[in-house]
């Protein structure tokens, strides 16, 4: 019964949130409105106040001259959208003729002549028919509205004035009180760690005033440059339909197609010809990829992600809630809760849900997948890894932890054998299909080029360690070594008669993560005890405690430790200098101290 109880708690809160959002949408808005503008103009008074004005001119300047802005705006749209209502009959009218000059073959069709010789018919039958009785003409009725003048206009007026004048009072204290208003949020949601929040609060807000004051002038450009260009074409209402798209840049998706729509049809029921409805239309497109490619590019400082299903979530809960106000506000509320959510500890989880960051780790989505024998959509991640990044990138950022992850969960009992087997498989099978594609190394020399060093590849365990392997042998250059790759399950004493017979320049042990330490260092002795020549690089990939493993392994021999596929390139390229400069055999190979150049196995 408890944890029935725990489990209704969650969706009666959340009921008890939309129910408050929707009691208080009278206050709520003009609320958010206000939070908007006040983020929205916080730069701009920190400008002011640079200038020397002090914190209450700085406000009261900066939100009386932008509510002066607006209100002429406002007024200047209330004439343009009085006049077009005016007109709507007038170009409904014209917009189905036009239409109506598309239909092909009007009246010549043999469907519009078999309706026409229908209707003779029915005319022909209606003149035989007796006569009705006379009937009487019913009187006319005429409703006359009362004629209403501006006093009796006046209450309807009066909520959303107040609403404006609740919007405009609050943006002047916000921004006069918001050190105020700053302090009493860290107090609510992190007193405790002061410091933190205080700096995140701070490049929070901080972030959010700027995107919201760029997407404001992005929107207001794009919507300037197609208010004009519609002027020039000689569309009418053309501020109208700029403002429109302004607005409807804040519904993402779709919001700006209706604010071009309309200027469209208005120039089919204007003009004669389809040119300039098509140059509506073109010069929008013209504007969108140039707004898209160069201006948001350089106006957006930085990259604040919202997940695009949670954003279409946000705008439809926001417009069923608040109606076509909530429909605009819904993209900055929802960057706002994006933002605070990364910089306030407390509000993670807002992040988590509605961010566009992965929600988890590319390495873990590849290993998930593979567990779902899903390989295709895990071959994907690679190669979308890949293409944003590098092969380094994957191999050590996606497919070395998820070989690591299937070994733990093994060793934990939380993974069959059998499946880690399958998931090694697949993911050997990924990594040869990526080294034939990018012509990986591996296959022999040009014949002019002198043979290369051969570096001899030795899994300590099993073929998890084969496959890291080859991952590694197709980051390494053909001209500098050849990687040959011994076979997984030979025996210690096995593996030391491998590289005596082979007389390897170099020696690479892998060892995937978790354990296999004790296993590896007993190896190395052996190694060491038979080819004391031999430099031997130890490779334990995808392993996070590796200081302490890697002082063990160095003394038990090894030459170098890495935890990375690139580490021990490195490490591999740093003794470059001494496979160069190594004198050469009669064979013409370079070689150094018990190094021999790569040959043909037996």
């Amino acid at each position: 019964m408890l944890a029935g109880g725990k489990l209704l708690v969650v969706p009666a809160v959340v009921l008890l949130i939309v129910a408050a959002l929707a009691w208080g949408r009278a206050l709520l808005v003009p609320l958010a409105l206000a939070t908007l503008f006040a983020f929205l103009l916080s730069p701009v008074v920190g400008a002011a106040r640079r200038l020397g004005l002090g914190r209450v001119p700085a406000a009261l300047v900066v939100v009386l001259l932008v509510a002066s802005i607006l209100g002429a705006a406002a007024w200047g749209l209330s004439l343009q959208l009085a006049a077009l209502l005016d007109d709507v009959p007038r170009h409904t009218q014209a917009i189905k003729r036009r239409l109506a000059e598309l239909r092909p073959g009007q009246g010549h069709s043999p469907l519009e002549r078999a309706r026409g010789a229908l209707d003779e018919m029915v005319g022909e039958l209606e003149l035989m028919a007796p006569a009705p009785p006379p009937r009487r003409e019913p009187l006319p009725v005429v409703v006359k509205e009362e004629q209403r003048g501006l006093i009796r206009s006046l209450p309807g007026y009066v909520p959303h004035a107040a609403s404006a004048g609740l919007v405009l009072i609050l943006v002047i204290f916000m921004l006069v009180e918001r050190q105020d208003l700053r302090d009493r949020f860290i107090r609510l949601v992190g007193y405790g760690r002061l410091t933190v929040t205080t700096r995140a609060l701070d490049e929070g807000t901080r972030r959010m005033s700027r995107y919201l004051l760029s997407q404001a002038i992005v929107n207001s450009l794009m919507g300037l440059g197609f208010g004009l260009g519609l002027l020039a074409v000689g569309v009418p209402y053309a501020l109208l339909w700029g403002v429109a798209l302004t607005l409807g840049r804040y519904v993402p998706f779709v919001g700006a197609w209706p604010a071009v729509a309309l200027p469209a049809a208005l120039a089919v029921a204007v003009f004669d010809g389809w040119w300039r409805p098509a140059l509506v239309l073109g010069l929008y497109v013209v504007l969108a990829v140039v707004v898209n490619v160069v201006v948001e590019p350089v106006v957006y400082s930085q990259r604040i992600g919202v997940s695009r299903v949670a954003l279409l979530v946000a705008v439809g809960f926001w417009a069923w809630l608040w109606g076509p106000i909530g429909l605009i506000l819904a993209t900055p509320l929802t960057v706002c809760l994006v933002v605070l959510g990364r910089h306030v500890p407390a509000l993670d989880a807002v992040n988590l849900l509605i961010g566009d960051e992965p929600p988890i780790e590319p390495g873990a989505a590849y290993y998930q997948r593979l567990l779902a024998r899903d390989h295709d959509e895990a071959a994907e991640i690679v190669e979308r890894r890949i293409a944003e990044g590098s092969i380094e990138a994957a191999w050590d950022g996606v497919v070395i932890p998820a070989l690591a992850q299937a070994r733990a969960d093994r060793v934990a009992g939380r993974l069959a054998e059998a499946d880690e087997r399958a998931i090694v498989a697949a993911t050997g099978d990924l990594v040869d299909d990526v080294g034939g594609r990018a012509g990986a190394p591996g296959g022999p020399p040009a014949p002019a080029a002198p043979p290369p060093a051969l570096v001899l590849g030795c899994p300590a365990r099993d073929e998890a360690e084969v496959v890291a392997l080859a991952m590694f042998r197709q980051l390494v250059s053909p001209a500098l070594c050849a990687v040959e790759i011994v076979p997984a399950g030979l025996l210690s004493s096995e593996l030391v008669a491998r590289v005596a017979e082979r007389r390897p320049a170099l020696l690479c042990v892998a060892s995937l993560p978790p354990g296999g330490v004790a296993h590896t260092r007993y190896l190395l002795k052996r190694l060491g005890a038979c080819c004391p020549g031999v430099k031997i690089l130890v490779g334990r990939w995808g392993a996070r405690d590796g200081e302490e493993q890697r002082r063990a392994l160095l003394e038990a021999g090894a030459d170098g430790v890495a935890t990375t596929l690139v580490e021990s390139r490195d490490q591999l390229l740093a003794l470059a200098p001494v496979l160069s400069s190594a004198p050469e055999t009669p064979g013409g190979g370079p070689v150094a101290v018990g190094l021999q150049p790569a040959s043909a196995g037996p």
